[in-house]
């Protein structure tokens, strides 16, 4: 039993790292920020998962490559590198993108603020915001929740300031 915990010592590890992360990191970072943030914030580390595992893959193919003597031995080199490319990319997900939400929180020096017209205020739970810039409408759920704030109607105007990343993201916002 031992010896199999020091084999699988590191997967393991991996394994309650992006475990931690998922169920306790993540959820109360991204309550810091709003909704469309979080995910071009998703997305842009997906990316860079992505290109990382593929570099990192792909150099293992190719040193593997040099090795391979029949044509059938690319195939079962091609199926053991994604068998383990596909573990590894759910495992690093969140890891990648909880450190990315901390990264971006490393400057806090510089404010923004921005106004958005409430649209739907329901159960003092759940607020949906229009952003005036973008034209778009801004899920803040976790916003109404933070603040507390009891008197928000519909129609109208919040200014927010937002503390402005490292990454460029704006996070933490606070009603004026």
């Amino acid at each position: 039993m031992i010896n199999h915990i020091k084999k699988y010592s590191f997967t393991i590890i991996l394994l309650l790292l992006s475990l931690a992360l998922l169920l306790f990191f993540i959820p109360n970072e991204e309550s810091r920020y709003l909704q469309p943030d979080i995910k071009e914030l998703e997305n842009k580390t997906q990316r860079v998962l992505i290109w990382t595992l593929g570099i990192s893959f792909g150099s293992l193919l190719l040193l593997g490559l040099r090795q391979v003597k029949k044509l059938t031995d690319i195939f079962y080199l091609l199926a053991a590198l994604g068998w383990v490319a596909l573990p590894f990319y759910f495992l690093l997900q969140p890891v990648f993108f909880s450190s990315a939400l901390w990264l971006n929180q490393l400057s806090k020096k510089e404010t923004v603020t921005k106004t958005y017209k409430v649209v739907h205020v329901e159960d003092k739970r759940s607020l949906l915001l229009w952003d005036n810039e973008f034209k778009t409408h801004v899920l803040a759920n976790q916003l109404i929740q933070r603040t507390h704030k009891q008197n928000i109607k519909v129609s109208d105007t919040l200014d927010l300031t937002f503390k402005k990343g490292w990454l460029e993201y704006l996070f933490d916002p606070t009603i004026e």
